[in-house]
C-alpha cells in the first residue's frame, strides 16, 4: 500500500487542539479572504500534520487519490477532515 494522506483519527479531535486548528484557520482565511472562504471552517477540506496541527484548508471536493498522495509525498500534510 501507497503512503498517502488519510482522514485525521480521533486521538486528534480533541476540544483544545480543535480550537488551536480552528484560530490558525480563521487566520489562514484572514490573510486572503477575497480567496478564502470563512466557510472553510464548516465545508472546506483541511489538511494536519502528522501532530494533527492545521496547515491549508480547500473548498470543494476531496482531492484525487494522486493528488492525495503527493501531498503527502512533497508537504508535511498527513491527514485530512470536512471542516474543522
Amino acid at each position: 500500500m501507497t503512503a498517502t494522506v488519510v482522514e485525521l483519527p480521533n486521538m486528534f479531535r480533541d476540544d483544545r487542539l480543535r480550537a488551536i486548528n480552528r484560530r490558525r484557520l480563521e487566520w489562514f482565511v484572514s490573510v486572503d479572504p477575497v480567496h478564502r472562504s470563512a466557510r472553510l471552517a464548516e465545508t472546506g477540506v483541511v489538511f494536519y500534520d502528522e501532530h494533527g496541527v492545521f496547515h491549508y484548508a480547500i473548498p470543494g471536493e476531496l482531492p484525487s487519490d494522486a493528488v492525495l498522495q503527493a501531498f503527502f509525498n512533497q508537504t508535511p500534510v498527513r491527514y485530512w477532515t470536512r471542516g474543522v
